[in-house]
């Protein structure tokens, strides 16, 4: 029996971070790590990239706080990490200039928030398939029921013509 009004393939997730979100995430991470890195090779200064490290840690921290990254919920392990890696290097002098940091932490960051945001949409999916799956059994239910009322009731009508 088909279900009618259904539609068989995966939805589309509603992604935290879209396309332009992400692309001008991207681009502000390769801008800071292109900075740092001119910084480094100018010899201009050693604080002012340290300086830029830190502030930038903090500012991607709070945009990808504010965009649901969720740092503190159960799954959150490996952002956090990224995260923690990304700061430390980022602290420590001479490399934090050298290293595309903010670049690779903000790729893997959204990432793994697209990839979640998949997950949650095949777990939505599943789900409203189970409900409906229900749904049609106990429309099954029903219709047998009325289906052996309606034997019932001809065997019923047939026996009071005999």
């Amino acid at each position: 029996m088909a279900v009618s009004g259904g539609n068989a393939s995966t939805p589309e997730p509603k992604y935290r971070v879209g396309f332009v979100i992400g692309f001008f995430l991207l681009g502000g991470a390769v801008t800071l790590d292109f900075i740092g890195f001119f910084l480094m090779l100018t010899g201009i200064g050693e604080i002012v990239t340290e300086i830029l490290g830190v502030l930038g840690s903090i500012g991607f921290f709070i945009l990808f706080f504010f965009l649901g990254a969720g740092f503190t919920q159960k799954k959150s392990l490996q952002k956090l990490s990224i995260g923690a890696v990304g700061s430390i290097i980022e602290i420590i002098p001479f490399l934090n200039g050298l290293s595309p940091t903010f670049t690779l932490e903000t790729a893997g960051l959204i990432y793994l928030m697209r990839k979640e945001d998949k997950e949650k949409a095949l777990e939505n999916s599943a789900k409203t398939a189970q409900a409906a799956g229900v749904q049609m059994s106990a429309q099954q239910a029903s219709q047998a029921v009325r289906t052996r009322r309606a034997g019932n009731d001809n065997k019923t009508k047939e026996q009071e013509a005999a």
